[in-house]
C-alpha cells in the first residue's frame, strides 16, 4: 500500500502510515522506498509501524519518524487504502491534515485548525523567549512559574540533611 501510495503523491506531501492492526514492527520503509519518495517530492514519511535501512536514511537525511526501527521486512500482499482517514498512535489524521514533525515527535494538526494552532504556537514562543531572558538572567524556575506556593500547598519540606 506505501507503493500505492507513492504513485499518488504529490511533491511536498507528506504519507502518514498505519496498518489496519495499528502498527507492525517491521520494517515497511527503508533506502529503496525513500529513493522513490524523494523522486516523488514527498517531504516526509511518519509511521507507528517500522523502518529499515536506518543509516542510509541518515545519510540521505531523510526526514523519517517511526515507532520501530528492524531489518525485518513486509510482505506485499495485504489490501488496504490511500488518502482515507486512519488512527496512528491514538490519534485521528485525515487527508490534507498538517504534519509538524521535529526530533521531539510528530504533532497532526487538522487542516480546519492550522491558524489557531500556529497563532498560539506563536504567542507561546514570545513567552518562553521572555522566560528565556529570566532564566539566563538567574531567576529561579519555582519563581518565574509560581511554585513556591505549590510546594507549599503540597506540604513540600526543604531540609539541609537527612537525620
Amino acid at each position: 500500500m506505501l507503493h500505492a501510495a507513492l504513485e499518488v503523491a504529490r511533491p511536498e506531501d507528506v504519507i502518514v502510515l498505519t496498518t489496519v492492526s495499528g502498527g507492525s514492527r517491521n520494517g515497511m520503509f527503508g533506502e529503496l522506498l525513500a529513493n522513490a519518495i524523494i523522486t516523488r517530492g514527498v517531504s516526509a514519511l511518519t509511521t507507528d509501524s517500522g523502518v529499515r535501512d536506518v543509516a542510509r536514511l541518515r545519510e540521505m537525511k531523510y526526514p523519517v519518524w517511526s515507532r520501530y526501527i528492524t531489518a525485518v521486512g513486509t510482505s506485499k500482499n495485504t489490501p488496504g487504502w490511500v488518502n482515507a482517514p486512519i488512527v496512528v498512535g491514538g490519534v485521528n489524521v485525515n487527508p490534507g491534515d498538517f504534519v509538524l514533525a521535529n526530533d521531539d515527535g510528530v504533532v497532526i494538526i487538522p487542516r480546519n485548525e492550522i491558524d489557531t494552532v500556529l497563532e498560539n504556537a506563536s504567542k507561546r514562543e514570545s513567552k518562553e523567549e521572555i522566560t528565556r531572558k529570566r532564566i539566563l538572567n538567574g531567576e529561579l524556575t519555582v519563581d518565574i512559574y509560581g511554585f513556591k506556593k505549590v510546594l507549599a500547598e503540597l506540604g513540600v519540606n526543604y531540609v539541609d540533611k537527612l537525620e
